[in-house]
């Protein structure tokens, strides 16, 4: 909650900033007019009009001109032109942040034919299978226009026949999988988060963009050029700022997290377990304060879903996904033992390690303990998080029984095995839009699995 509070604040900042601006620069003269010539300099700050105009509405677009129109008599052609160039790299970058907020909307996405996918792609030929990222690339370009499908609850039948661009990936390795389900995820959430459906049509990117790069470019050259010295050195270096915002560049993105939320309940009724982040050792103080004062803990369980919940690297957990779903039968089953089974495990793990394992099983040991443990606890932190989500889903714990034998590498892989089903089958239930909404929080390894589904 304290990072979404933080993002969400920094996103409409700009604004509530640029408005407060605009009004200071508007109702005082001495700030646009001749504020600091008694000093002998001039003020820029009627200069910042139009690289405000970036961060605000369309009603407000009259009061930065109204600044910088003000105060169009006092200062030099250079800069006026200059500034002229940034109103127009202002207007075409508002432009674009309000377009693609419209496009980016999930009821967008259901309505769109999904046209900008509809590209032809060269054949994937078999000789070329040590190119594997361009096989990779290729692949999930391909599929795109099935993906949108898969996102917006559309069907994939045309006519009597079932379309879909991923062929013969059921023969890939599961790292391989993976990467193409990586590159169909980064793209969707380029396609909802991001200007890139803008930006990817062609009058987009040869036109608009073209159009306010190179204003923002001539706009710094002439005032880089112009005459600086009547002006403050605080003012300048305010202005230089500003032009590095308007030009700026294009910050390099991670596909996903690669994360995975963990929650043990256990942990919470017995009050076990070492605190390792640092939210967790806030909850074990608030929870023996708490218990000081005769405060119910079922009281402060909320407080508890925020802070015990920790995130782990999910990169052997997916492994297991991609081996299991290409094989996967989905069959109905009740979820009704999940509990129980996170339970049982929990208690199973907690007699690890064992001094009668043999030496050579002991790394495999320890890697299953860890895949079982993550399994069981990401479960709960999706019933705790989503329980629509999983009240909604089948299990495969029907045919389960809890009589798990002497600890060993047997009994950790059948533990293994039914979370993977039971993580499948969620996966096979689950709604498109849920998915679209994690990919905004890093994404979650359960889409994944919905997705090679």
């Amino acid at each position: 909650m304290l990072l979404r509070l933080s993002i969400w604040i920094a996103y409409l900042g700009p604004d509530m900033v640029a408005v407060y601006a605009l009004g200071y620069l508007s109702q005082h003269k001495d700030a646009t007019i001749a504020g600091d010539r008694i000093r002998g300099t001039q003020p820029l700050a009627f200069f910042w009009a139009p690289f405000l105009l970036i961060h605000l509405v369309v009603l407000q677009v009259v009061l930065s001109l109204y600044v910088f129109w003000k105060s169009i008599r006092r200062h030099s052609v250079e800069l006026l032109v200059s500034g002229t160039f940034v109103f127009v790299a202002g207007i075409i970058k508002y432009g674009e942040r309000t377009w693609s907020l419209k496009c980016g909307s999930f009821k967008s996405l259901q309505s769109s034919t999904g046209n900008h996918c509809k590209h032809r792609f060269p054949e994937l030929i078999d000789g070329e299978l040590e190119m594997m990222v361009i096989l990779t690339l290729c692949t999930g370009l391909r599929s795109m226009l099935d993906v949108l499908n898969f996102f917006s609850g559309r069907t994939l039948f045309v006519g009597d026949q079932l379309r879909f661009g991923r062929e013969g990936l059921g023969t890939w390795l599961p790292n391989q999988v993976l990467k193409v389900l990586g590159v169909e995820l980064g793209m969707m959430y380029d396609d909802l988060f991001t200007k890139v459906l803008v930006l990817r049509t062609r009058s987009g990117i040869n036109t608009l963009r073209c159009i306010s790069q190179l204003s923002a470019l001539v706009a710094f050259l002439l005032f880089l050029a112009g005459k600086k010295h009547k002006y403050s050195r605080a003012d300048i270096a305010t202005t230089y700022l500003l032009y590095f915002g308007l030009i700026g560049w294009q910050e390099k993105r991670a596909l996903w997290s690669n994360a995975m939320g963990q929650y043990n309940l256990r942990a919470w009724f017995e009050g076990s377990g070492e605190p390792k982040s640092c939210g967790q050792r806030v909850m074990n103080m608030t929870r023996k304060l708490a218990t000081s004062i005769g405060v119910d803990k079922e009281k402060i369980f909320w407080l508890s879903k925020l802070l015990d919940t920790e995130y782990v690297k999910a990169d052997k957990v997916m492994e297991c996904f991609m081996e299991a779903t290409s094989s996967f039968i989905r069959q109905p089953y009740e979820f009704q033992k999940t509990l129980f089974m996170h339970m049982v495990t929990e208690l199973h793990l907690s007699k690890y390690p064992c001094s009668d394992i043999e030496a050579d099983v002991a790394a495999d040991i320890d890697v299953l303990v860890e895949v079982c443990q993550k399994l069981s606890r990401c479960m709960m932190h999706l019933l705790l998080t989503l329980p629509s989500l999983l009240l909604s889903a089948v299990a495969t714990l029907n045919n389960w029984q809890a009589d798990i034998p002497q600890p060993g590498k047997e009994a950790l892989e059948e533990i293994k095995d039914v979370w993977v089903r039971l993580t499948i089958c969620t996966a096979a239930k689950s709604w498109p839009e849920m998915h679209a909404e994690q990919l905004a929080r890093g994404g979650e390894p359960l889409t994944f699995v919905w997705l090679q589904l």
